[in-house]
């Protein structure tokens, strides 16, 4: 999987995981470690990103922002896609 990011000069990258926003500042570090396990020590478990963990792991991540964070909503849009199949919407309370 992909996430494309862009900044406000309009260059896009491709990235394995990106944040931004007011947030941002507590979700990379989440996601530096569930994600890119970048932050796992030696002998950790690193199981694979499957499309239900990664959105797990995104209503987790914001249910914490948004206890934290007061600009951070109560709520959290999904888009997931996937090759040969139409884009799914999930719209989840947190």
């Amino acid at each position: 999987g992909a996430v494309f990011s862009y900044d406000p000069i309009g260059c896009i990258e491709r990235l394995e995981y990106a944040a931004s926003g007011a947030a941002e500042a507590m979700l990379l570090p989440f996601l530096d470690c569930q994600v890119g396990h970048v932050t796992l020590s030696e002998g950790s478990e690193r199981p694979k990103l499957t499309i239900d963990r990664a959105c797990a792991l995104m209503r987790d991540a914001f249910r914490a922002c948004a206890e934290r964070e007061m600009s951070t909503g109560d709520s959290i849009h999904l888009v997931i896609v996937e090759a040969g199949k139409p884009p799914r919407h999930e719209r989840r309370k947190l």
